[in-house]
């Protein structure tokens, strides 16, 4: 890490892209070690790229792209997010990126220009596929976002292929997001996503599974919610509760189909039942996908082993 000069985030913040420019060599992809003052906007562990996103400066963004694209925050913090809410303050988790700050500081125009600086796999990956201290992806950043920036990032095929799968299960999901904060737009991604052969097993998982409090993505769905503070009406919940009623039964409709899927016989792979369930039950703790994509591959009864593990796919 390049020595630190606190004139350097001063610079950022004011905007001033001849400072900058000057100190750029000496200070580039360090991370600010002053204790964080969220009243003055000042949080440690960011870099010169976040507080440019956090502020809106798209030129000092357009300037250091090239230096700090992939630059991850070094610290949680906290502070208001207009793209998320109403005078809400969200906690940001160390180890997040520049496009997760502009997302929540409802910054369209740096968003794009963020998501148009990626040329190549290596540029792609400093943006994506990595969690934060709380294990969410951008995706997740996004989905909570109620703009068209936003959408486009959340609907983005390659970011959906390189993070759907990150986070299934747990209280913090694409699906109990969208159910709780009657997120439409999230809700109706995940509807599609259901339909692609690749992913719909990541959307099946989350549905089926239980937060720590016991509910549902559908309960969830269901529960009092401020509308006001997190920019919803009652008719987006009423319909992204709607959507994940008809999630909710094709997931179920989904899994026991598997049941009826015609595979060979036990005895003609040589393999007793016992055996069989073993097999299955060493991968139960692979991505759903993968695992019930091994399962057909591999031409092995399932009902056994489903009636016996039925619950986990409800479980915690």
């Amino acid at each position: 890490m390049c020595k630190q000069s606190s004139q350097w985030f001063v610079a950022v913040k004011a905007n001033d892209l001849k400072t900058v420019s000057k100190l750029l060599k000496r200070n580039v992809n360090s991370t600010d070690r002053r204790e964080s003052s969220p009243e003055n906007l000042i949080f440690k562990g960011f870099g010169a790229i976040h507080y440019a996103c956090l502020h809106g400066h798209l030129d000092l963004v357009q300037l250091l792209i090239k230096y700090e694209l992939g630059l991850r925050t070094k610290q949680t913090v906290t502070f208001f997010a207009p793209g998320f809410s109403n005078n809400t303050k969200y906690k940001l988790g160390e180890n997040s990126s520049c496009l997760d700050i502009a997302l929540l500081q409802k910054q369209p125009e740096i968003i794009k220009t963020l998501m148009d600086s990626v040329h190549n796999e290596q540029d792609f990956d400093l943006l994506f596929g990595q969690t934060n201290t709380f294990n969410l992806p951008t995706i997740i950043t996004a989905g909570l976002c109620q703009y068209q920036a936003a959408y486009d990032v959340m609907n983005n095929m390659k970011v959906i292929q390189a993070e759907l799968g990150l986070l299934t299960a747990g209280d913090v999901t694409l699906a109990t997001n969208s159910a709780f904060f009657g997120r439409i737009e999230c809700a109706k991604m995940l509807q599609r996503c259901a339909m692609d052969q690749n992913l719909r097993y990541y959307v099946f998982e989350m549905m089926l599974r239980k937060d720590a409090s016991k509910h549902t993505v559908l309960e969830i769905s269901k529960l009092e919610f401020d509308l006001v503070r997190y920019n919803t009406t009652q008719n987006e919940r009423e319909e992204v509760q709607k959507i994940m009623e008809e999630l909710t039964r094709e997931a179920y409709t989904q899994f026991e189909v598997l049941q009826h899927i015609n595979f060979r016989k036990s005895h003609l792979l040589n393999i007793n039942s016992k055996q069989i369930f073993n097999r299955l039950y060493i991968v139960i703790s692979l991505p759903q996908w993968w695992f019930i994509n091994m399962i057909v591959s591999e031409n092995v009864t399932l009902s056994q082993y489903y009636q016996y593990n039925r619950n986990r796919y409800t479980s915690e």
